[in-house]
Formats: C-alpha cells, structure tokens, sequence
C-alpha cells in the first residue's frame, strides 16, 4: 500500500508534528490530539516522554522551550 509506513516515529518526528499543530491551530487541545495520535507510534522507550508532554498543564510553553532548545 502506498503511503502506509510501519516505520516507528522519533522524538523528533512527535516534535514536529506537535508543532505542525500548534501553528495550524493554535491550541493547547490541537497538540495534546497531536501527541496522543503520535503516542503510539514511537518506540516504546520513547512513550513515556510523549506521555509526559502531552499530560503537560501548559503544553505550548513546554513546546516552545522545547524548540529553543533545539534552535
């Protein structure tokens, strides 16, 4: 099938996506859909980061200092 991956997803990959999302719609409800979505898909080392990102009380403030670290 065209398209469909089994290849799992990196931190990186959840990082982005949950970025994607926070610029595209620009609420808190939109990332933590994002993270929850993507959750499953990482390697199972990696889940309990997501978890913790997505339980996040303000995750756009996590989320931005996330990326400034990464810039």
């Amino acid at each position: 099938m065209m398209g469909v991956s089994s290849r799992s997803l990196t931190l990186f990959d959840v990082i982005l996506c949950m970025t994607l999302a926070q610029r595209i719609h620009g609420t808190d409800a939109a990332i933590k859909a994002v993270a929850h979505r993507c959750r499953d898909r990482v390697q199972a080392s990696l889940r309990p980061q997501v978890t913790r990102l997505m339980k996040a009380p303000d995750v756009s403030t996590v989320l931005a200092e996330i990326l400034k670290e990464i810039d």
